[in-house]
């Protein structure tokens, strides 16, 4: 027989587990932010006004890291704030891998890709090293003329 004391015991603990279950919802929701190293605090305020870049990911097939895909994607849009006309449409097509001189001490891996903002078209070269960095150059196809080059990234170090 279920008495009094027992029911406030019974109806204490479900409260207790409830708002145990609430807090760890709230902890572990959608709303809470992801680690990440591309989450760092010197680009927090420029991810929100970045564009979305299409065919990025096609570049990880290549051996480059997420880490320096961030880097690439920072890279490409630090290029794109440079712009009077800021682009709304960003595009990677026809990424191939960059011959490597094994005989340089000084080679980097690369890849080589056409760059699309809006109508515009670009040339990319995106060197990447460690696991971590990279350094992206962009020509203009019809002078050969380097028009951006970004130096070395590594976002997960806050470097840029």
């Amino acid at each position: 027989m279920i008495t009094n004391k027992k029911t406030l015991y019974l109806f204490g603990g479900i409260v207790v587990l409830g708002i145990i279950g609430i807090v760890a919802a709230k902890a572990s929701g959608p709303g809470a932010p992801k680690p990440s190293s591309s989450n760092s605090t010197s680009t927090s305020a420029t991810k929100s006004s970045q564009v979305t870049i299409r065919g990025v990911d096609a570049v990880l097939n290549f051996g480059v890291s997420s880490d320096q895909e961030s880097d690439l994607r920072y890279a490409i849009n630090k290029y794109a704030s440079t712009l009077t006309a800021k682009p709304k449409l960003i595009s990677i097509k026809n990424v191939a891998a960059a011959p490597y001189n094994s005989e340089d001490p000084n080679a980097h891996t690369a890849i080589t890709f056409d760059l699309t903002l809006d109508s515009s078209k670009l040339k990319a070269n995106f060197q990447y090293f460690t696991l971590t960095k990279g350094n992206l150059t962009l020509t203009d196809p019809s002078s050969g003329s380097i028009v951006f080059s970004s130096g070395d990234i590594d976002l997960s170090t806050g470097t840029s």
